[in-house]
């Protein structure tokens, strides 16, 4: 089979990055990164066992690159999901669901939305689907029939403005949005207000995370947790630096380091990538890096403007814990040349001192 009969689509103004390989199996992988439609592939041979024809002509979706800043998250569509021999692949303003069998369509329509999806998650009552904010209007939540492709809600919860990734627990979708948590039966939709929050320094949290039965907001600046009743059990909070000093701090372009970072983050224990190896005879590291990324997930990190020993407030590159908000490791920087670079799985902080010099932390 002819791999492309189209281009795959180049990173640019649209497109900021290309959807990841989906494994089906031990030896098989979906890819979707021109307008030829999603493929299998099987990865001993490079052979393309089928081509999903029913997307033919459709841009592929963008999730993005890596985020520049400490705490951020991927920005772009969301990322196609496999469940139960079905891979829902969103792109454009629809979502279709594709047999990996053979790669035809399970659903006689690709279900229609009103903007691009961001989130997807398979849920045993359906696939709840967040889209973006679009023109005139915020983002918006729905549940789609995995069988049919239509919607089990009555109406979508829209309106939603300055909005996290959703979680999922306890036969309910947790969001937050326009300064509330809030808790959206997967039942029929229902909205239900959990609590209402403030975060200092008049920033919005950018993520969701669960911490056993609680609920972590994650800003830049601020990290809030809130029992499922909607109460607090902590709020941190660290002043950022001003914004001459912000201007200074290296947030980074994509480096190798964060590469790294990301490909760790995915457990490859069990593929052979097609060479007849395991993964850690390709990546010396990559299993070392895998365990360290367990230990990561319970850290966030951020840069802020506090007093020294000495009196002095300058930068200060801060380890924060999310069970509670301590903070467990603190760099200070350099106001007139903060430049670092942070490697987020293995918790190593590079500090550049002057021309010639980078100093290395553990955080």
């Amino acid at each position: 089979m002819q791999p492309f009969h189209e281009a795959p689509e180049a990173v640019g103004q649209d497109y900021v990055g290309l959807q990841a390989a989906l494994w089906v199996s031990d030896t098989t992988f979906i890819l979707y990164v021109s307008k030829d439609g999603p493929v299998l592939v099987h990865a001993g041979t490079g052979e393309w066992l089928w081509r999903g024809d029913s997307l033919q002509g459709k841009k592929p979706p963008a999730p993005g690159r890596p985020p520049r800043s400490l705490l951020g998250l991927r920005r772009g569509q969301g990322t196609m999901v496999l469940a139960d021999s079905v891979v829902y692949v969103p792109f454009e303003n629809r979502l279709q669901a594709i047999r990996t069998r053979d790669g035809t369509p399970l659903w006689a329509e690709a279900a229609g939305l009103p903007t691009p999806v961001a989130q997807l998650e398979v849920t045993a009552q359906g696939i709840v689907v967040r889209c973006q904010p679009g023109p005139g209007h915020g983002s918006s939540l729905d549940l789609i029939d995995p069988a049919t492709g239509a919607s089990r809600w009555r109406k979508q919860v829209k309106g939603l403005e300055h909005v996290t990734p959703f979680v999922v627990g306890e036969g309910r979708v947790y969001i937050a949005a326009n300064k509330k948590l809030l808790a959206v039966s997967l039942h029929d939709g229902a909205r239900t207000e959990v609590a209402r929050f403030e975060f200092a320094g008049g920033e919005e949290p950018f993520q969701l995370e669960r911490r056993g039965n609680d609920l972590l907001l994650i800003g830049h600046q601020n990290l809030l947790l809130i029992d499922s009743t909607g109460t607090e059990r902590y709020h941190a909070y660290h002043p950022a630096p001003g914004r001459s000093t912000l201007s200074k701090v290296a947030l980074g372009a994509l480096t190798v380091i964060e590469a790294v970072a990301d490909l760790a983050q995915t457990d490859w224990s069990s593929t052979t990538l097609g060479c007849g190896c395991m993964p850690y005879m390709t990546y010396p590291d990559l299993g070392k890096r895998f365990a360290a990324s367990e230990q990561a997930r319970d850290y966030v990190y951020s840069v802020a403007h506090e007093e020294d020993s000495t009196g002095h407030k300058r930068p200060v590159f801060l380890r924060l814990h999310k069970d509670d908000g301590r903070v467990v490791g603190r760099v200070w920087l350099e106001e007139k040349r903060p430049d670092y670079q942070l490697d987020r799985i293995a918790g190593k902080l590079y500090v550049s001192e002057g021309d010639t010099e980078i100093v290395a932390f553990q955080m």
